[in-house]
């Protein structure tokens, strides 16, 4: 904000959506989680490599698409009055 202008800060940050924050959170533990899924994936299931990797693909696929919107939804707008 330029000082010049006149007008007055917010005294708060937008509110944060709870729901999309702990969705963020969620999202990125999984696909954390799913770096490092494919021994485990291998061993249990008893795939070869690359059906094993394709299961991990979407699971990555499934978390990036959590993260990016939870990122939309992550701010909302109050009204008063």
């Amino acid at each position: 904000m330029n000082q010049n202008d006149g007008e007055k800060e917010p005294l708060a940050p937008e509110s944060l959506n709870q729901q999309a924050l702990i969705g963020l959170i969620l999202s990125v533990i999984i696909g954390v989680g799913g770096l490092f899924a494919l021994p485990a994936i291998q061993v249990i299931f008893q795939l070869q490599f690359f059906p094993a990797f394709t299961i991990v693909l979407v699971i990555e696929l499934i978390a990036t698409a959590g993260v990016v919107i939870s990122m939309f939804r992550l701010h909302r707008e109050q009204h008063f009055g």
